[in-house]
């Protein structure tokens, strides 16, 4: 995930071979503030409508966890 912290829009790498994957943003009460599914590769998602805070980037494909990372929106 970077860049880390961020302002307007931060990119999570994600490796080719891992298929589609659904992309989960949580604040830090946990509550889904954005989420997208089906991508490929690189995923990029737009900060400008979220308040400073901390995050949490989910990343799953159809068999599992791929990644969970902290994100701090400036």
């Amino acid at each position: 995930v970077y860049p880390n912290p961020a302002t307007n829009l931060v990119t999570i790498k994600i490796p080719e071979d891992l298929g589609p994957v659904s992309l989960r943003l949580l604040s830090a009460d946990g509550r889904l503030v954005q989420s997208r599914a089906g991508g490929r590769g690189d995923q990029s998602i737009t900060l400008d409508d979220l308040p400073t805070g901390v995050y949490t980037v989910v990343v799953t494909n159809d068999r599992s966890l791929i990644g969970r990372r902290r994100l701090v929106v400036k």
